[in-house]
């Protein structure tokens, strides 16, 4: 999959032959994965702590008679490259993956770090942002041929019903929009770009297209990541009752990109009764062992309430807030976070047979939530004499 001076490049100027061998090639590493996850996976068990300790009183130590089986599913320069072998870009899956990821490291540092859009107070901060206008062609020819070949949508509608985002007649995406010569943001929050009938259109197959027709977009960021040669690519739905590989997708798992970025950190935090924290072991340990290991009595919401005994400003925080500040090995330590900060999340609990409700505590709390909703549209409870309102 490299470009080496030394080594013949027979292979990567094979075109599709090439792009079924990066196919194969991932499909390979793939099954050989999931082969070994198979074939040596151990097979685990869940139980609480007091569950096990009742277990050994009784004198069954056997890890597989014990606590209950885990369902354990898998989850699963570069142009003249291109030139020197007469290839297409397509042609070289590789090469367009690397482009890419760059690109979109480039993009989500802009986004986070240069904080490309500022902030926006008014609606008219966002025209400084987002575009919904086909530029000057004599002040920006570049944004110009940019934005009439990439941004532009249709034509569709009336001069076009066989476009593929038509249904019954109309657009699904909306167009054509209505002209509008100032940014506003409707009754929902959602901002409606300036789209002013200045006269300006650009034909496209035929159609004259104007700025109504202009799919929203920011100047800088599409002068940044437009290719030197567009091309049209038709995005095919392909799944079908088997998985779907194309040859960039094989070639980006091979390198191992990331599949998704998640932006901030999302810490789950759960908790439990006293003893009843859950363990995980294999069907061949015992039960003894599993009990002595020297974390067992170690969670994060054990660790949380040791740190509040020790320490006067962690009485100052919440379970939720904790990992904010703290990070989550060294909770029982007090360590602040060198860099970063994580959102906690506590796990939701069902009422089970560990929590019982009377029907009078049920009713309050149904009416309490019912008030709230009540209240933030601008109502109560109060106003409605046949129903009884919730007790503090």
């Amino acid at each position: 999959m490299q470009d080496r001076e030394q080594e013949a490049d027979t292979l990567l100027l094979c075109r599709r032959l090439y792009q079924q061998f990066l196919v194969d090639g991932y499909t390979m590493i793939e099954a050989e994965r999931l082969s070994f996850l198979k074939n040596n996976q151990q097979s685990l068990r869940s139980d609480n702590v007091k569950n096990l300790r009742g277990a050994v009183e009784r004198g069954d130590t056997e890890g597989s008679s014990n606590g209950e089986l885990l369902d354990t599913t898998v989850i699963h320069r570069n142009k003249q490259i291109l030139q020197k072998g007469g290839l297409r870009p397509e042609d070289r899956p590789d090469i367009i993956c690397r482009v890419f990821k760059m690109k979109l490291d480039q993009l989500v540092k802009d986004l986070k770090e240069n904080e490309i859009f500022g902030r926006v107070k008014a609606a008219s901060d966002i025209d400084k942002i987002i575009c919904a206008e086909l530029p000057d062609p004599i002040e920006d020819p570049n944004l110009y041929e940019t934005v009439t070949k990439m941004m532009l949508h249709g034509p569709c509608g009336s001069s076009n019903t066989n476009a593929p985002c038509m249904d019954q007649n109309k657009c699904t995406k909306h167009f054509p929009k209505r002209f509008i010569d100032e940014t506003k943001v409707d009754e929902e929050g959602y901002p409606v770009y300036r789209r002013r009938d200045n006269g300006t259109s650009v034909e496209k197959n035929g159609v004259h297209l104007d700025n109504r027709f202009v799919v929203p977009y920011n100047p800088q960021l599409l002068q940044q990541n437009s290719c030197d040669d567009p091309q049209k690519i038709d995005e095919i739905k392909m799944y079908y009752d088997c998985r779907y590989i194309s040859a960039c997708e094989a070639v980006w798992r091979i390198y191992g990109f990331p599949i998704h970025y998640r932006t901030p950190a999302v810490e789950r935090l759960s908790f439990h009764l006293p003893g009843e924290q859950t363990v995980v072991y294999t069907d061949q340990m015992d039960v003894g062992d599993v009990l002595d290991r020297p974390n067992v009595d170690s969670t994060k919401f054990l660790s949380w309430m040791e740190c509040n005994q020790k320490y006067e400003e962690a009485r100052q925080l919440t379970y939720v807030e904790f990992p904010e500040i703290c990070l989550e090995t060294t909770y029982a330590r007090m360590a602040p976070r060198s860099k970063g900060f994580a959102l906690g999340r506590v796990y939701h609990v069902a009422p089970g047979s560990d929590l019982t409700l009377t029907d009078e505590q049920i009713q309050a709390f149904a009416l309490a939530d019912i008030e709230a909703k009540l209240q933030s549209n601008g109502s109560s409870l109060r106003k409605f004499s046949e129903m009884p309102f919730p007790e503090n």
